[in-house]
């Protein structure tokens, strides 16, 4: 079980906080988790982007949140693939401004 990245952590917040002003951004909670009892649980489907995004219009956008330096899994690869085959925009990003340039794009 791998802990998140206080700084993806961090970036992440941030660009939940710019996007809500373009439209409606859900955290996804996605991956293993210790409970308090010490056992471990599973949700989400493997791979699932970090945030779902659907601008004022209605367009869903799936964002995968890095730090400068954090490499993307095979699963979040293989997700952001599939996304895409189906005409959903789906992208890593590492900054505010990269989320704000990607959710403007037609």
């Amino acid at each position: 079980m791998k802990e998140k990245n206080h700084e993806e952590t961090k970036i992440q917040t941030e660009i939940m906080i710019a996007l809500s002003q373009y439209g409606i951004p859900i955290r996804q909670q996605c991956g293993k988790f210790k409970t308090m009892y010490g056992g471990i649980i599973s949700i989400g489907i493997p791979g699932m982007s970090d945030i779902l995004f659907f601008r004022n219009d209605g367009k869903p956008f799936w964002l995968e949140i890095k730090t400068k330096t954090g490499r993307p899994s095979k699963e979040q690869i293989h997700f952001i693939e599939e996304m895409k085959k189906i005409n959903v925009k789906a992208s890593i990003i590492r900054s505010v401004e990269e989320a704000l340039n990607f959710i403007k794009d037609k």
